[in-house]
């Protein structure tokens, strides 16, 4: 099986490259798409750090510690929210063509040598919130529960998630579930339109490996937006 994957490079010269063109697209795409203008905003003040830390670096004659530092600091915080829109605006939207995500250097992956088996666990979701219309989604394995441990388990690429704002009743499947979200470490957030403040989320998760092979849906989580 196939499943569709990307990944955002880390040596300096690689991400510049990735994030001036995704960001240009983006820019270009984001009312099609459906990415909210504040998310855009965001992206735009994030590139402005990023790349003003960036040409410092990349002087021979203005590099040192604290600009590198500075570098990755502006590098890290853009990656996130780069990874935010894919997850939750590209990977799984009908709205970009599969033209378009190669472009965003969207592809398609197969694990080498021999398949990993799909995932036997669950996902165990907490909702939190600490910020005003953001949830984040704290996850543990069903089998390390008791260990209180975030991580994935092994080969697991990340957790999928898909829900449904204020049903009445609570959807009883993941079917039921318009929404869906891909959520890569333990403590990302998921964003809300201001107007679904104080409405329910109510959803399934299930784990995804890296060759595309999805474990069993979870017990239903649910939580309030901020």
């Amino acid at each position: 099986m196939k499943k569709e994957t990307y990944s955002i490079p880390i040596t300096p010269t690689a991400f510049n490259r990735f994030q001036l063109n995704a960001v240009n697209i983006l820019k270009t795409n984001a009312t099609a798409w459906g990415i909210p203008p504040e998310k855009m905003t965001s992206i735009d003040k994030l590139c402005a750090t990023y790349e003003k830390a960036y040409m410092v670096t990349a002087n021979n004659e203005t590099q040192n510690p604290l600009a590198t530092s500075a570098r990755n600091r502006a590098t890290e915080n853009l990656t996130e929210a780069l990874a935010e829109i894919y997850n939750r605006w590209i990977m799984n939207s009908v709205l970009v063509t599969n033209e378009e995500k190669q472009s965003l250097y969207v592809g398609y992956k197969a694990g080498r040598g021999a398949a990993a088996p799909a995932p036997r666990t669950t996902p165990i979701i907490s909702l939190t919130c600490e910020e005003i219309s953001m949830l984040h989604v704290v996850f543990t394995d069903s089998a390390s529960a008791m260990a209180n441990s975030h991580a994935k388990p092994a080969n697991v690429a990340f957790c999928e998630l898909w829900y449904k704002i204020n049903a009445s009743p609570a959807p009883d499947l993941a079917s039921e579930c318009p929404e869906r979200c891909n959520i890569s470490r333990s403590h990302a957030c998921i964003v809300f339109e201001i107007e679904q403040r104080g409405k329910t989320i109510s959803g399934f998760s299930r784990w995804v490996n890296k060759n595309g092979k999805t474990g069993p849906w979870s017990n239903r989580f649910q939580g309030i937006v901020p």
